[in-house]
């Protein structure tokens, strides 16, 4: 038989197997978590600039009539002039929907950046009818009853979501776990005077919105799954000057950011209608 010695030892050899199993399993899950939110975070980004993207990047565009001149039955030569709709939207800074504008953040307010472009309805095996084949920031398409001519975006955080309003006014949220949501844009100015310069500003600092070149978009995204992240741990936000500390007892961050991963994104994007009057 065994001693009660022999018994004590068996149990504390045990004891130390099973303390350093689980610390094993405390580091692996940590690791699995960090892997996780960082996947989560790269994917909510790349999704969101695509989407921001998608509406930039059509920012100005007009329906270009390749027929101008001709006839409903005549023939459509490539080589013949072509023309922007008589319809198309006027832009300006006065404009009802401007190519794009934007509102600055204000205290904890967020940035926002209205984008628009002209609606078009062409022939399609979708339907007997015209049938518009573009979509706003949600997926809407225009019916040719409602006889959209723009078609307008506008992106904004609100409540850690990031959301957008469509053609049809109602505002939905396309993104979660948002901290941070700024826009600055690119401006090219001394084109008169032979020497052009792009500068990048805030949006107050617009004073034509047809002189933007450009839209930069940063955001700051937060994970999932909350850790105990030590006082001190910080990370760099849209706003570059100061770190911001994320640990469990910060309080430079929300309740519900403490003790979460944060990464922070940027894009540029160049808008087709550069410099468009």
């Amino acid at each position: 038989g065994m001693t009660l010695i022999e018994l004590m030892v068996g149990i504390l050899v045990g004891l130390l197997v099973i303390a350093v199993a689980g610390a094993a399993l405390m580091a692996s899950r940590n690791v699995s978590q960090s892997v996780s939110d960082n996947t989560f975070l790269q994917q909510q980004a790349s999704y969101i600039f695509r989407m921001i993207g998608q509406q930039v990047r059509q920012s100005g565009s007009l329906y270009l009539n390749l027929a101008v001149g001709k006839g409903n039955t005549d023939a459509i030569d490539p080589s013949d002039l072509v023309a922007f709709s008589p319809n198309a939207l006027v832009y300006g800074p006065n404009a009802t929907f401007p190519t794009i504008k934007g509102e600055q953040k204000t205290g904890s307010t967020s940035d926002s950046i209205s984008v628009a472009y002209q609606n078009y309805f062409e022939s399609s095996y979708l339907s007997a009818d015209k049938i518009s084949l573009l979509t706003d920031c949600q997926g809407v398409q225009p019916s040719a009853a409602s006889n959209t001519q723009v078609i307008n975006n506008t992106f904004s955080k609100i409540n850690n979501n990031l959301s957008c309003t469509g053609v049809d006014g109602v505002t939905k949220s396309i993104a979660e776990n948002i901290s941070d949501f700024q826009v600055r844009y690119f401006v090219q100015t001394d084109a008169a005077a032979g020497s052009p310069k792009i500068q990048k500003v805030v949006a107050s600092a617009v004073t034509d919105w047809s002189n933007v070149f450009g839209v930069e978009v940063c955001m700051v995204l937060y994970g999932e799954q909350k850790s105990d992240i030590p006082s001190g741990s910080t990370y760099l936000g849209c706003d570059t000057t100061a770190p911001i500390d994320i640990g469990s007892t910060s309080t430079a961050v929300p309740s519900a950011e403490k003790g979460r991963l944060h990464m922070t994104f940027r894009n540029v994007y160049q808008l087709r209608s550069q410099g468009l009057v």
